[in-house]
């Protein structure tokens, strides 16, 4: 029986090496490489000792080369010399290449399968954002294997967010009240709960139970918001955490293409002009640190869904955060949104959001945007032309663009400004496990010196 595996085994090696020399393996060539470095190498040292292929040839012109010295002879063959040193390492280190790649090669499959069986390493992913947007990008996001970071804006002053700003003083509870809830472990009876108002009550009115927590909660810890936050995240169980981008009271300032100047969030809503620069108050505010820090050890920055100018690039303007993303490794992806909206975003096409993100910070890095692709049916038509809005085209110029453009279906039926959860969810976990696949061949590749190579192979 030992006999008989010992001779499997002969066998196999005999064919794994019969294997190497058939066409297209890229493995005869390097052999002859080597061969002829070899030979050159050997020819160049005899020579110096009057033998070999150039003392023969240099015999057809000097019978008696007796005269010319070693240090002659050695001056003469040095180009033969370094030619074959060349050629042999040359053949030698890619014959290695392709014999750890063709070893390799058979163990593909296996590799993908041990990929598969065991469960992903938890990607560390920030969304940025405020609103509604954001909101429903974290649902879609934390059924994945990822650590999330939600990064909120706090320039919203209207509403009850804006009442309890302007009679306690707080940053604005509601974006982050939507943060948490979406990040619950039970997010249908938080709802429930945080997202209860007031109908009626002196000073009540209006407000709802969550935002009144927040504001109890900071009120209790001294005016440290991140503190109340911090622990309400610990009593709602949430996945991941909740920060706002900054404990400074900003306030949101926008110059419009007419050349009036409008302040705060809800002002600029409310107005239906085009807005030339938006700046915030004041400029030197700062990032909270954990942010920054969330930020640097990102894997995937998302930046959206949610309007453009007052959930998006109200973010990025804050001192600190862009250099953090373009210090960071990770890859920067921007969800553009399906629907223009009225007031801030009229006939913008994809490349026009991209466009007025780079005209306040240029050197933003964006890799990868999501476009929607599809046409709406006549029915959703006519509500978009009720609402004042209409599909966001990619735009043409967005082909010649240094950005991989993802496009999908991202409808969502019950309310056409979301997208669909589900699709984005799909396309976020293959984008994941693609990184993680990069990460764990590249560990290879690393391993054996051939990073770049794996990578091709695994891509054939």
């Amino acid at each position: 029986m030992r006999n008989t595996l010992i001779a499997i085994g002969q066998v196999k090696a005999l064919n794994k090496l019969f294997d190497w020399l058939k066409p297209g393996k890229n493995f005869k060539r390097w052999i002859v490489f080597a061969f002829i470095g070899l030979v050159l190498l050997f020819d160049g040292c005899s020579a110096i000792y009057g033998r070999g292929i150039v003392c023969a040839f240099l015999r057809h012109f000097f019978p008696d080369i007796s005269f010319l010295s070693r240090g002659v002879r050695l001056a003469i063959v040095a180009p033969l010399l370094a030619c074959g040193a060349v050629l042999l390492f040359i053949g030698a280190r890619r014959l290695w290449q392709r014999a750890v790649l063709l070893i390799l090669d058979d163990s593909m499959e296996r590799a993908e399968e041990i990929f598969q069986q065991n469960p992903w390493q938890p990607e560390n992913v920030v969304v940025l954002g405020g609103g509604n947007g954001q909101a429903n990008m974290l649902r879609a996001m934390k059924e994945l294997p990822v650590d999330i970071t939600a990064v909120v804006a706090v320039t919203d002053d209207g509403g009850s967010s804006g009442r309890l700003r302007q009679d306690l003083g707080i940053l604005p509870p509601g974006d982050i009240r939507n943060c948490l809830i979406a990040l619950a472990d039970t997010e249908e009876v938080v709802a429930n709960m945080l997202n209860c108002r007031f109908q009626a009550g002196i000073g009540l009115e209006g407000h709802n139970l969550g935002n009144l927590l927040v504001a109890a909660l900071t009120q209790n810890y001294e005016g440290d918001f991140a503190r109340a936050i911090q622990d309400l995240s610990r009593f709602l169980a949430i996945k991941g955490q909740v920060l706002p981008i900054s404990l400074d009271n900003v306030v949101l300032k926008a110059e419009m293409t007419d050349g009036r100047v409008i302040t705060g969030e809800s002002n600029l809503v409310a107005d239906h002009g085009i807005i030339k620069t938006l700046s915030l108050e004041p400029a030197d505010c700062r990032p909270l640190a954990s942010v920054i820090a969330a930020i640097e050890n990102a894997d995937m920055i998302i930046i959206g869904p949610g309007s453009l100018y007052t959930s998006l690039i109200t973010n990025l303007l804050v001192p600190g955060i862009v250099e953090a993303m373009n210090r960071s490794q990770a890859k920067v992806y921007y969800v553009c949104n399906i629907l223009t909206q009225q007031g801030e975003t009229d006939s913008f096409t994809a490349y026009d959001h991209l466009e007025a993100i780079r005209k306040h910070v240029p050197h933003l890095h964006i890799d990868k945007i999501l476009i929607h692709k599809g046409a709406l049916s006549p029915a959703q038509e006519a509500w978009c032309g009720e609402n004042g809005c209409c599909l966001v085209q990619p735009g043409d110029a967005l082909e010649a663009e240094d950005i991989t453009v993802i496009a999908g279906n991202f409808i969502c039926e019950e309310n056409l400004f979301l997208h669909n959860r589900e699709t984005l969810a799909r396309i976020f976990a293959a984008e994941i496990e693609e990184a993680q696949k990069e990460s764990f061949y590249a560990t290879i590749g690393k391993e054996s010196g051939l990073a770049g190579f794996l990578q091709k192979q695994r891509k054939r």
